[in-house]
């Protein structure tokens, strides 16, 4: 039975493999790559935390989109089993983003389709000790496509259709990530860092809006090393990192000042808290 971690990412996402309560509730994070995404317990119907985004936070589709969409879900199916909102190809698990930051991706914002659905583990399997094979969603029905974000590798972003809302998947945990880069497609795409609220990780404490300084900041997380096995004995205080991206979308992670763990396993140097601190500071928290 997976532990149970807080939220990335995104985004998805996630977004990840930190504490955090939201809506008075914890978020459930894998805690590894091959780690069930599930606890055990009497399921509820997903809130932003867990799988069902905030309003704001995703788009609603058109009755005269194309698109396929993952049909509603049936809540008394799955008695048991509390999954997270996650889908895993290639070996990459790939999270919902559900942080109510940044615009919600578009329809003009998909590229081709990238993948599909193969089976889906809402009311379909109860063990929760189940290991996800590649092509498996926990609420993602089987043959929903997902498709490519345009500017983004797809190694990093992904996009579906679900109960008539696009939602982005960021990819959480990758076995073949070695540095921050192969997790964050985010090089040369940032406008500012913010630095959210522990409490929601949406409320912004203090931004860092100098482009020198965050295209350097921006370096150091593609470059920093990657441990996704880190399980940090005290994380510590934690805040948010909200990377505000050029398209106006924003990737979420949550991040340890006292480990320098970046959500997930990116692990991060003394130099990026002492700016996240400066920031903080000149902000006057």
């Amino acid at each position: 039975m997976r532990n149970a971690l807080s939220l990335a990412f995104l985004v998805a996402a996630a977004l990840i493999g930190a504490a955090l309560t939201a809506c008075g509730q914890s978020i459930p994070r894998p805690t590894g790559a091959s780690s069930p995404i599930a606890t055990e317990g009497a399921e509820q119907p997903p809130t932003s935390a867990n799988g069902q985004p905030q309003a704001s936070s995703v788009a609603a589709i058109s009755p005269e989109s194309k698109l396929r969409c993952s049909p509603p879900l049936d809540w008394e199916a799955e008695p048991i089993i509390d999954w997270i909102d996650f889908v895993e190809l290639n070996g990459i698990q790939y999270v919902a983003a559900s942080l109510d930051v940044g615009r919600p991706v578009e329809e003009e914002d998909l590229g081709p389709e990238f993948a599909q659905v193969r089976f889906k583990l809402h009311g379909n399997m109860r063990d929760s000790n189940y290991h996800p094979k590649d092509g498996d969603a926990a609420f993602l029905g089987a043959g929903t496509p997902l498709y490519q974000v345009k500017g983004y590798e797809p190694e990093f972003r992904l996009a579906a259709c679900r109960e008539g809302r696009l939602l982005l998947y960021e990819a959480d945990t990758n076995p073949r990530a070695r540095v921050g880069g192969d997790l964050l497609d985010i090089e040369g795409k940032v406008r500012y860092i913010g630095v959210n609220s522990p409490q929601d990780g949406t409320a912004q404490l203090a931004d860092i809006r100098e482009g020198g300084q965050v295209s350097q900041l921006v370096q150091t997380v593609v470059e920093a090393p990657v441990d996704q096995s880190f399980q940090p004995s005290d994380p510590g205080e934690q805040r948010f990192i909200a990377f505000h991206l050029e398209d106006g979308t924003t990737v979420t992670r949550a991040y340890s000042p006292h480990s320098g763990e970046l959500s997930r396993g990116i692990m991060l140097p003394s130099a990026f808290r002492a700016a996240i601190e400066r920031a903080m500071r000149a902000d006057g928290k």
